[in-house]
């Protein structure tokens, strides 16, 4: 795509989102205070607390995959460094996406190996929810298991991440453009900046993103230092 093109359709993109923000952040608002209404109602009742609290996590994390989106077009993708357990970012992906690892279509394993580190737990786990969905959408529908692992590892003052499929691999028509914005080939569903954002999150940690694809698979390597500068 041509980068003028680019940058005006990104543009646009980021002004529809703010323009849709503060309605979409009224609606969250009422639907989380329901939450609590009714969880302050059914105090005795362990599963109603439970879902309660998932309906307001679930806000939460729309609430801050809009405001990302809606910050990506103008570049603003400030970090809040703090310690961050890779344990309990994989954690809490699952707990968002429990519905999604009951799918029999394909497997997802997390190893997080103890790893921790200094960096924006909520970008991280954007950047690993992004990166998981499109191996997701990569794997065809009637063919054999999909299997997604997500490892984390470090050494040397370095962590590692990396997200490894077994699907057909990342076209050749869009790999010199895989973590451009609107990079997508053959899908139906997506924005197209999934990949792009999660560059833009590894990037804004000092890091560095790269892939090796072939018709076996995927992996994407991250290496993020483990200390955050400023």
């Amino acid at each position: 795509m041509d980068e003028v093109v680019q940058r005006e359709k990104l543009a646009l993109i980021g002004t529809m989102l703010t323009s849709l923000l503060h309605d979409f952040k009224g609606s969250c608002s009422i639907i989380s205070l329901a939450a609590h209404l009714i969880s302050k109602r059914h105090k005795e009742e362990p599963k109603t607390i439970q879902c309660c609290e998932s309906i307001e996590n679930q806000i939460q994390h729309m609430v801050n995959m809009v405001n990302e989106l809606a910050a990506f077009p103008h570049g603003d993708n400030k970090i809040i460094p703090q310690k961050v357990s890779l344990e309990k970012v994989f954690n809490k992906f699952c707990d968002l996406k429990a519905p999604l690892l009951k799918d029999s279509r394909f497997k997802i394993e997390f190893i997080s190996n103890d790893v921790e580190m200094e960096g924006d737990a909520d970008k991280l786990l954007r950047m690993i929810q992004n990166l998981v969905t499109n191996a997701i959408e990569a794997i065809p529908p009637n063919g054999p298991l999909g299997q997604i692992q997500v490892r984390a590892s470090e050494s040397d003052g370095m962590i590692h991440l990396t997200v490894q499929d077994n699907g057909p691999g990342i076209p050749q028509q869009i790999q010199g453009s895989f973590f451009k914005p609107f990079a997508t080939f053959g899908k139906h569903n997506g924005s197209g900046l999934g990949t792009a954002i999660a560059k833009s999150i590894v990037e804004a940690h000092r890091g560095k993103i790269h892939f090796e694809t072939s018709k076996q698979g995927t992996t994407i390597s991250i290496e993020i230092p483990k200390v955050f500068y400023h």
